[in-house]
């Protein structure tokens, strides 16, 4: 049966798609549910553009290209639409682009019950119809819907699918599971001795404590932090107790080892060092239950007392991870209210407060922010979050992380990115711009985003041009401060003139540095030409002559700026010149 299987998958030109692991990587082809990208405005700015399919291929495009270009094993179609059209129906998505311009050979998979629901999308009058529509659009497989199943043996019968095309997707899942050893064993590695032998391994929880480490990104600090080991900490709270981003009692897969909890990593850090006193503050449900029955009120009296005679508060604060994530959408992005009264009334006990924001989604935190001396974005970390954070809090590990999103000031900013466009009417004093009138433009906290416990200095950046159209971008980062750290550097490019409206600066590199204190380090940058590319108005991925703007910087808004161009004989002016802007 191996031999044959081996025949049938080797006729005709096929190759080895992603690695021999029997874990099939997967993402998502234009995956932004509940999103209508044919008609969605930017936000409520006068004059600002519309997004169309235009906008489609340069945001959401590349990363999925690259993925594939990487050796991706299967792609798996979104729940929306692309210009009126479900990916799940797509040809245009799945074949032309898939297929025909990227050369995909894996196996795509629709999203959970994706190909019944083009009934609802308004597409398909029944689930034969849907059957046909996916699969004639190069959709392999259906995930739990049964569409298929019911339907596709049928649509061979009738002449409506080829069996032909039936055996080329059948071959591609084959191939991918022929290609993992899955016919010789089909459960690999699936044994109790190798679960006992790696789950909560003492190496992986020291991994996990690093990635979490690594993600706390450090929003604002007014040299409150590091904390001291000494004196009289109170933890405030709801989202101290929380076991982060899992259910209540911790458990998944057969796990019994409880993650930990801020609080638990705070008790367990202040034995011998420190006074440690916990309330909770506010009441807060967590996939359905109620951790506290007591009136907000009662709770925020308690708190009161409780933090009293701190030298210092540590406010836990944020949402629960039920409120974020798939099939979670909010119109406000608020700390829920009972947190924001209890922060208020900390205010003013005129303690120093560290606010630690727990939440899988940008929030609005202005009014936190101010409060706060300091705000720690913590996420939501997993196994060793109650340690990692407590590692952060007490400076034995310097916060290295950088914001992959904006925080936005108000809701009314949706969505706020970067990489926008600069419109005919930048934002200026001018009445008759594109701005609003009760908000800076600006996001409170930038992409790429993060502070440190030491300070960094850029400086003598310069561009070189180098054969076959490729440019060298050099910077020196300077670790300004007194302790070691790491750094973000971060290279940004701007397209200056091109035949379509180009965003005002694309993410094209970052590398991280550690620097002992006072140490510089010369931080070298590769363009090429694929880097400069885009699709223009005619949907082609092409580069065009004309005038560039590097910029490098350890986040988006502050960076040094020098110009190159791209033509039949590229050249570079750098200049030592810092954009102007506010700090968040």
């Amino acid at each position: 049966l191996q031999e044959r299987v081996h025949r049938v998958m080797n006729k005709g030109s096929f190759e080895r798609v992603g690695s021999a692991k029997t874990v099939f990587t997967n993402v998502r082809v234009i995956a932004a549910t509940n999103v209508d990208l044919e008609n969605a405005v930017a936000d409520g700015r006068f004059r600002e553009d519309l997004f169309y399919r235009l906008n489609v291929f340069p945001l959401y495009l590349p990363p999925l290209r690259a993925a594939v270009e990487a050796g991706v094993s299967t792609l798996m179609a979104g729940f929306n639409d692309v210009a009126g059209v479900p990916s799940s129906a797509n040809r245009w998505l799945l074949k032309k682009v898939l297929r025909s311009e990227w050369g995909f050979p894996g196996f795509v998979v629709s999203d959970y019950s994706a190909i019944k629901e083009l009934i609802q999308h308004g597409v398909a009058e029944d689930m034969r119809r849907a059957a046909i529509l996916s699969f004639k659009a190069g959709l392999d497989v259906d995930m739990e819907g049964g569409v298929y199943d019911a339907h596709l043996a049928e649509l061979v019968d009738r002449n409506r699918i080829k069996e032909e095309d039936l055996d080329n997707s059948v071959r591609k899942v084959l191939l991918a599971k022929y290609n993992r050893g899955l016919f010789a064993n089909p459960y690999r590695f699936m044994n109790e001795e190798r679960f006992k032998a790696t789950t909560m391994r003492a190496d992986m929880i020291e991994h996990a404590q690093d990635m979490a480490r690594k993600s706390i990104v450090l929003l604002k600090n007014d040299g409150v932090l590091p904390l001291k080991p000494k004196g009289r900490i109170a933890l405030i709270g709801p989202l101290a107790e929380l076991v982060y981003g899992l259910p209540m009692d911790g458990k998944i897969a057969g796990i019994t080892h409880a993650p930990e909890s801020l609080l638990t990593a705070m008790q367990a850090a202040s034995e011998g060092e420190f006074e440690l006193k916990w309330a909770r503050g506010a009441r807060l449900a967590h996939y359905g239950k109620l951790f506290d029955t007591r009136s907000d009120d009662e709770l925020v009296v308690e708190a009161m007392e409780v933090a009293r005679d701190a030298d210092v508060i540590v406010f836990a604060m944020g949402d629960s991870p039920d409120q974020a994530g798939e099939a979670a959408s909010r119109t406000m992005l608020r700390i829920p209210e009972n947190q924001r009264n209890l922060l208020a009334a900390l205010k003013i006990l005129g303690k120093p407060i560290v606010a630690v924001l727990s939440n899988g989604r940008p929030m609005v935190i202005g009014d936190e922010s101010a409060a706060a001396n300091a705000v720690l974005e913590t996420w939501y970390l997993g196994t060793m979050a109650g340690s990692a954070i407590v590692d952060v809090l007490f400076g034995d590990y310097n916060p290295s992380g950088k914001l992959t999103v904006s925080f936005p000031r108000n809701e009314g900013q949706i969505p706020i990115f970067y990489a926008r466009r600069n419109t005919g009417r930048p934002e200026s004093d001018d009445m008759w711009t594109s701005k609003y009138l009760d908000s800076p433009n600006s996001p409170l906290y930038p992409f790429g985003w993060g502070l440190s416990y030491t300070t960094f200095a850029y400086s003598e950046l310069q561009v070189q041009a180098r054969p076959h159209a490729t440019f060298e971008v050099t910077v020196t980062v300077t670790n300004t401060g007194e302790i070691a750290g790491e750094e973000v550097a971060q290279l940004y490019v701007r397209d200056m003139v091109a035949s379509i409206s180009r965003p005002i600066q694309l993410l094209r590199g970052f590398q991280k540095v550690h620097l002992n204190a006072g140490q510089s380090k010369k931080l070298t940058f590769m363009l090429d030409e694929e880097d400069l590319k885009f699709y223009n108005g005619r949907l082609k991925w092409v580069s065009e002559p004309g005038q560039f703007k590097a910029m490098v910087g350890g986040n988006s808004v502050e960076v040094m700026m020098a110009d190159f161009r791209l033509g039949k004989e590229p050249n570079a002016r750098s200049r030592s010149d810092v954009r102007t802007s506010r700090r968040p």
